[in-house]
């Protein structure tokens, strides 16, 4: 399973958010907010008659905001757009999607979110 084809659907579907960044890495000293893709895990899930994969993948938010409002906007307005099944390129379907974890972190200077993606791919053949 080609990763950046997971990375690139995900990503597409998060820059339809208006008025945040998003960025495939951790940008040094970047203005936050913004919103970047965490790492990206891939296990077979094969039957005798289907190659699947599961993943297990996930995006991060980050907000200088001392309170949690603006985070918790944002962790909104991610998991709306993550909701509705991801779309693959031909040849991979995803039959199932769901958000596992979604945590906030209060740290000293700003706050970190973190929301778990799980998804279950079949390839068809």
């Amino acid at each position: 399973m080609n990763l950046q084809l997971i990375n690139k659907s995900i990503y597409d579907r998060l820059k339809t958010i208006n008025g945040i960044t998003v960025a495939d890495n951790v940008m040094v000293n970047a203005k936050r907010p913004y919103i970047v893709l965490a790492e990206t895990s891939v296990t077979p899930w094969n039957s005798k008659t289907t190659k699947g994969y599961e993943v297990t993948t996930g995006v991060l938010v980050y907000s200088d905001y001392k309170g949690d409002k603006e985070i918790n906007e944002i962790v909104a307005k991610v998991h709306e757009v993550l909701t509705n099944k991801i779309s693959l390129p031909l040849g991979y379907k995803v039959i199932t999607q769901s958000l596992e974890t979604v945590s906030v972190e209060r740290l000293e200077e700003y706050r970190e979110a973190q929301l778990d993606l799980n998804l279950k791919i079949f390839k068809e053949e």
